[in-house]
């Protein structure tokens, strides 16, 4: 079990997102708790430890810590925009 931590600026930016849409999304994210590798998770190249899973039109940007069993979700966004500040 992965201790989920989510950033500040992600839960800013989670509030935006229509309320349907955001219930799947937190529902997604709850899940990266207990498998943070689910099988439509895709490795960032901008990093090590960095990884995207969608939700329709919305992604969900995290850092998975294996060594401290930490999962850093950082960035929730339309996927025109979530990449921009990485």
């Amino acid at each position: 079990m992965y201790r989920l931590i989510i950033s500040n600026n992600a839960v800013k930016q989670s509030s935006k997102i229509p309320k349907p849409i955001k219930e799947k999304v937190d529902e997604r994210i709850k899940n990266l708790s207990d498998n943070p590798f689910p099988p439509d998770c895709v490795k960032l190249k901008s990093s090590k430890s960095s990884y995207r899973i969608r939700q329709g039109e919305y992604r969900v940007v995290y850092t998975v810590d294996e060594i401290n069993t930490r999962v850093l979700v950082s960035a929730i966004g339309h996927r025109k925009d979530v990449y921009r500040d990485l």
